[in-house]
């Protein structure tokens, strides 16, 4: 991660000091990230391992020849497992940036 005590550029393009609320709102969500390390990579292992459930099973298929309930059955719970895995890293990231919007918002005024 990059060290956010550093100059930034402000909005009108000229470097200074960043604006102490907005640093601690960027420091706030590091924590945020810091502090979901363990539900993102749990998330993670498990699509990463419905994701070689779900070749897996397609390449049985395809080898075997054979596409019965209990195929179609693996082929959406993987893919399922997948999307919701996704959708939750996903949604801690929207908040993130929400946050992070509420308060660049406040602070520029608009």
């Amino acid at each position: 991660m990059a060290d956010l005590s550093d100059e930034r550029v402000d909005r009108r393009g000229k470097r200074g000091n960043a604006n102490p609320r907005i640093e601690q709102a960027v420091n706030a969500l590091l924590e945020i990230h810091r502090a979901n390390k363990i539900e993102r990579i749990t998330y993670l292992i498990i699509s990463v391992i419905s994701f070689a459930m779900l070749i897996g099973v397609a390449a049985r298929a395809v080898w075997l020849g054979d596409i019965d309930l209990k195929t179609y059955v693996a082929l959406f719970g993987a893919t399922g497992v997948i999307g919701v895995c996704l959708a939750r890293v996903l949604s801690v990231w929207k908040d993130c940036l929400k946050f992070l919007s509420a308060i660049l918002h406040q602070e520029l005024g608009q």
